[in-house]
């Protein structure tokens, strides 16, 4: 049989994209063995040698996904996807085997039902089929007007609660973070307005800002990060807007080998700090990207697997809508906490895991399917709303959701994490009007069924 021109292109993209992965895996292992391990192994980071077999099923769980991925972007939730496999998926294969309490075929187990149930989110997510939302004609005055002036107001109130001085420090992170505690506690109004402004005002306000050319809205923007990390010492506040304007023009162009792009992002962030390890003798990206975005979130989905494997479920109590839930509560405390109580000595801890460990913690095996199907359909409603001119707003909402997800719970992502109102904003977004060359392939074919009904 013969091979055509396309086909021969796709298997050799898919051949440099597991050339990457691999290159990926020894980075980061390296990183880990060199750097993570050494210094928080008291924390529960520890590295042992697998038995073979173990690194075999490691190693071909963590490429497997590069031969289905999609290397060339046509919708926006591309890049949570991705995001969700290179920080998530991707270090779990490595990293739950190093630090469960389990034997290596019991972590195995984790292995394959975390990797089947991303198989079966990616399945759901890429069917072809999108939701039939009708567009409203947007306000404009909502984001050349109202987004600034919500924005400033809410940064000076933060930025008033960090006694008006800027703080960029890094050594005393976590205690500005405790002090921030008793503020934004979690349910209280001032945490709300804090996940708003940090996952809506400063995202919205750096892409209509570049979209427009208001440069007024991105000086605004990046002022709230600054508020915000002063005031919490969170890190992601102080580097999302770099985040936000990487995935904007990363989105606005070609969007051919974005998939091969990302994965050559990360591989250069881990490989730099390797070398900054190593030559430099300083560990400010190993310890604040490689342990923190990569490592714990792994590390943290193996603590609610050794835990709820082996004692009762929470069954969505600890939730908004727990007292809906018609069954007793198994424990006093949220999982965040009763996990931080349990593996790190500290109930003050909230010990936050990605959607599928939460899923686990909730319902078992159950929970993680449900969850994947929910999460995909999530994602569809982000695609639908970016099928007419919002291909680029959708894009950076999806890349941020892939980053909250890969961190936190579905269900808390909604409301503590903005997600809800995430899909809201792209809703009542204005359309961005591009040219139609540039728009892929699958999102001409919605917009022709949209002109034809």
């Amino acid at each position: 049989m013969k091979i055509t021109e396309s086909q021969a292109r796709n298997i050799g993209c898919r051949a440099v994209a597991i050339g990457f992965g691999i290159i990926y895996y020894l980075t980061f292992l390296t990183c880990y063995y060199y750097l993570i391990s050494p210094n928080f192994s008291y924390a529960g980071m520890t590295f042992f040698m697998l038995p073979y077999w173990a690194w075999v099923v490691s190693i071909l769980l963590s490429l497997l996904p590069l031969l289905w991925m999609p290397v060339h972007f046509t919708r926006p939730s591309d890049f949570a996807s991705w995001f969700l496999y290179l920080f998530l998926i991707f270090p779990s294969n490595i990293i739950i085997p190093m630090v469960s309490n389990l034997s290596p075929s019991g972590s195995v187990k984790l292995l394959i039902a975390l990797n089947g149930s991303f198989i079966l989110f990616e399945f759901v997510r890429r069917t072809r089929w999108l939701f039939a939302i009708h567009h409203i004609k947007s306000v404009e005055i909502l984001f050349r007007v109202f987004l600034p002036i919500i924005t400033i107001t809410l940064s000076l109130v933060f930025f008033a609660y960090a006694k008006f001085k800027f703080n960029f420090s890094f050594a005393d992170i976590y205690v500005r973070r405790l002090e921030a505690r008793n503020i934004l506690s979690s349910g209280s109004l001032a945490g709300y307005l804090e996940s708003f402004l940090k996952s809506i005002c400063i995202m919205i306000g750096i892409i209509y800002g570049l979209q427009k050319r208001k440069w007024v809205h991105i000086t605004i923007s990046i002022f709230a990060a600054f508020a915000i990390f002063s005031l919490s010492g969170e890190k992601w506040g102080l580097f999302s807007p770099l985040f936000f304007i990487l995935i904007y023009f990363m989105s606005s162009r070609n969007r051919r080998n974005l998939g091969l792009i990302m994965l050559v992002l990360i591989i250069l962030l881990v490989g730099l700090s390797l070398v900054e390890g190593i030559v430099a003798k300083s560990k400010i990206l190993a310890f604040y990207f490689v342990r923190r975005m990569l490592v714990i979130p792994s590390q943290l989905t193996t603590y609610y697997w050794d835990f709820f494997s082996q004692n009762p479920f929470v069954m969505m109590k600890d939730s908004i809508i727990g007292w809906l839930i018609p069954v007793d509560a198994n424990y006093l405390i949220p999982k965040a906490r009763l996990i931080g109580l349990e593996y790190f000595g500290n109930i003050e801890m909230n010990a936050n895991a990605n959607i599928w460990a939460t899923a686990y913690a909730d319902f078992g095996y159950y929970g993680m399917v449900i969850t994947s199907i929910l999460a995909a359909l999530t994602l569809k409603v982000i695609d639908s709303l970016g099928a007419r001119g919002k291909f680029v707003v959708a894009s950076v909402c999806s890349a941020s959701i892939g980053l909250i997800w890969a961190e936190g719970g579905f269900y808390t992502s909604f409301l503590s994490n903005g997600v809800f109102l995430i899909i809201i904003v792209l809703w009542l977004y204005p359309l961005q009007h591009s040219h139609w060359s540039e728009i892929p392939k699958f999102m001409k074919i919605h917009a022709i069924r949209k002109f034809m009904e």
